[in-house]
């Protein structure tokens, strides 16, 4: 019975492989995956946009070291991870743009570097394609009003032939990607560090920052390829919640988010205006998104401060004996060789009476007290290569706030005029 019931859908299946259009598809998939080798034959991009997020990487271990003196996360197993997940991203960008029929030419993408240069000037986070593309169709929403009126011109045609719906959907494709790629992986190696909440009160916090590589081959209008690496970030801020928590939360949103985006290209049609109604709508909503992710940890209360009592683990160091003994963020430290302890110098204290061994009391998120215990040796990293949540005398803290283009080259400009100054007032 069950036999009879799966031959029609074999059969389907088959009908549709051998079918017109079933042809063309894996033909047009087969055309793009082949397309490939064209990051064999010139891999130059590819492996400079690989060497810009090693350098990202390397920069925030820098910052570990300069805020706590030792460093907390790996860049080449960041770098290793983003390049394995960012593979797969491509391969699913690549396979979605075929399904689609989103045809993208070089022009286009130059008319997105354009959009998305201009953003950077402003905003460093409104360089994601969603803006870049939303821009684009604007502005040929206007250069096609503006044609109807007798406007003719090279820039005003060349803005008319910019395929503003594949651009789109491109867009909508890569924030599903992303919203995946951020679910699974966003957690990974997050970085902690020291921040002034709202109130002015130092806390603990972990800056989540990831870059993935997706080596895509995007269809040609003519029926070519381009094969093309699209670079996907990532960047938050968890003071409140767990950052597991956090990137899962966002994750999910973005996936929610390029889905709707997605639903929105494909039935562009039935709207009133178009894309034009598109791309207004991916602006917003990726606002929306951005700021609900923002407020919900900016609102509640901050999760790494100090407790009433112990001590509050931030993260632990690599191959050190905390991390060995599963503690994790958000743990608190109660007693160590049966000592209470309230502080980092009490730990220290408290490891002097027992250099060989040592007993640990703990306290999860939730309150449930385990025990825990580990050799200690002479190589071993300092305090258990423990990093607690900041006290009332920490004093330095890691400021937060958004690039901008625009401010680092005035910033650049004005330090180079008061050069200028000095100078000139040295030699009169």
């Amino acid at each position: 019975m069950n036999h009879v019931e799966y031959i029609p859908v074999a059969e389907s299946a088959a009908g549709f492989c051998f079918s017109r259009k079933g042809r063309w598809m894996l033909n047009r998939w087969m055309q793009l995956f082949i397309g490939y080798e064209g990051y064999l034959r010139f891999p130059w991009l590819y492996v400079l946009l690989a060497l810009l997020v090693l350098y990202l990487y390397r920069r925030t271990q820098a910052v570990e070291r300069s805020a706590f003196g030792v460093k907390v996360t790996s860049p080449l197993a960041n770098w290793g991870l983003s390049l394995a997940t960012g593979l797969g991203a491509g391969l699913f960008a690549t396979a979605c743009t075929a399904l689609f029929r989103v045809h993208i030419d070089l022009s286009d993408v130059v008319c997105l570097w354009v959009a998305s240069g201009l953003f950077a000037l402003w905003n460093m986070r409104l360089t994601c394609v969603s803006y870049g593309a939303g821009l684009v169709t604007l502005v040929q929403g206007l250069a096609l009003l503006a044609s109807t009126q007798g406007l003719h011109g090279a820039v005003l045609n060349y803005l008319l032939s910019v395929h503003a719906a594949s651009l789109l959907t491109l867009a909508a494709i890569l924030h599903i990607a992303e919203g995946l790629l951020v679910y699974l992986t966003g957690a990974f190696d997050a970085s902690p560090l020291f921040v002034q909440s709202r109130r002015g009160q130092i806390i603990g916090a972990f800056m989540l920052q990831k870059f993935w590589i997706a080596p895509a081959v995007l269809a040609g209008i003519q029926g070519g390829v381009l094969p093309f690496p699209l670079l996907i970030g990532f960047s938050g801020l968890a003071t409140a919640t767990q950052p597991a928590r956090m990137v899962k939360y966002t994750g999910w949103l973005t996936l929610v988010y390029g889905i709707v985006l997605l639903g929105l290209c494909l039935g562009a049609d039935s709207l009133g205006a178009g894309f034009t109604v598109v791309a207004v709508l991916a602006i917003a909503l990726h606002e929306v998104l951005y700021y609900t992710v923002r407020l919900s940890e900016e609102r509640a209360a901050p999760l790494f401060v100090r407790p009433v009592r112990g001590v509050k683990v931030l993260a632990t160091l690599p191959h050190s004996p905390a991390r060995k003994l599963g503690l994790a963020a958000g743990e608190t430290i109660l007693k160590v060789g049966g000592m209470a302890v309230n502080s980092p110098y009490d730990i220290h204290f408290a490891l002097d009476l027992n250099p060989a061994y040592v007993k640990i009391e703990v306290a999860d998120v939730r309150g449930e007290i385990r025990f825990v215990g580990t050799p200690v040796y002479a190589g071993d990293p300092h305090q258990l290569g423990v990093i607690v949540v900041p006290d009332e005398r920490a004093r330095e803290y890691a400021q937060i706030y958004e690039l901008s283009i625009g401010r680092w080259l005035g910033r650049l400009l004005t330090s180079r005029k008061r050069f200028v100054a000095q100078e000139t007032s040295h030699f009169s």
